[in-house]
């Protein structure tokens, strides 16, 4: 997808898109902490022999109020920073970022859930379904000539992705139905520390564009020129490394799992 905007748009154009891309990952790469947080809920399951009693949370409806909370935020404080961050299609730019994100932690809690249950086949399925409806987006912006408003579109276009696979797989719609124990309240309290810590890293994977735009007055040709060479010589090895990232909270906790449940059964 950059190399078709980097083909597609002049160089003050793909500093407008490289700024938003950034803007998105940057949300997005927080609200992986969701995904984190859910696998650690849902697989914490599997090593109690008998579920505690009290309150059930749904992890998805958990994920929604987080959603829509930050989608109000991010709109509602739009007119403090929109104006310097996003100097072209402003609006549409705050929309797309706001839905965008809502739709992401979904998402991402769905994967967290697919994780936690080792529905491997369903979790590779809906990454990889997520970056085919960015390209497509980006390779029919190509194609029309829709220019930046379609870059921007292709963005947020994978954060649908969880739809699709619900629609498609009744095993994801199996996994999406789970109930972990506890309140809402806790969830939540465990997401903000997972979401705190993923966007830490995601200020260093994603960042670079918008503090860049944030200390710039003007970014113009030249600062596309500076953010599509940062881009291309650090996504090849650090988005790959960041997407293995995500699933070693899961696989950590499948290899390493007899002390914790030695631990619950003591309890109990």
């Amino acid at each position: 997808m950059i190399y078709l905007a980097a083909r597609n748009l002049a160089p003050s154009g793909f500093s407008v898109f490289g700024v938003f891309w950034g803007a998105f990952g940057l949300v997005a790469g927080a609200a992986f902490g969701l995904l984190q947080e859910t696998t650690r809920e849902v697989r914490s399951m599997q090593y109690l022999d008998v579920l505690p009693d009290g309150s059930r949370i749904h992890p998805l409806r958990a994920a929604a109020l987080v959603g829509v909370a930050a989608a109000v935020v991010i709109a509602g404080s739009a007119p403090l920073w929109s104006g310097r961050m996003f100097v072209e299609a402003r609006w549409l730019s705050v929309g797309l970022l706001s839905v965008g994100l809502a739709g992401f932690c979904l998402h991402a809690t769905l994967m967290g859930m697919l994780a936690g249950m080792n529905r491997w086949t369903q979790y590779g399925a809906l990454m990889v379904t997520d970056a085919v409806i960015r390209v497509a987006v980006a390779a029919g912006t190509f194609v029309v000539g829709w220019g930046l408003v379609g870059f921007l579109w292709a963005t947020v276009a994978g954060s649908v992705a969880w739809l699709i696979m619900l629609a498609a797989s009744p095993t994801t719609r199996v996994a999406a139905r789970l109930l972990t124990p506890g309140s809402t309240a806790t969830f939540l309290r465990g997401a903000a520390h997972s979401i705190t810590a993923a966007g830490a890293s995601a200020i260093l994977v994603m960042g670079f564009p918008v503090l860049l735009k944030l200390t710039s007055d003007e970014l113009g040709a030249r600062g596309g020129v500076v953010i599509l060479a940062v881009t291309l010589t650090r996504a090849p090895l650090l988005v790959p490394l960041t997407a293995m990232q995500e699933i070693s909270s899961p696989i950590s906790s499948t290899k390493a799992p007899t002390g914790f449940g030695r631990c619950c059964r003591r309890r109990r």
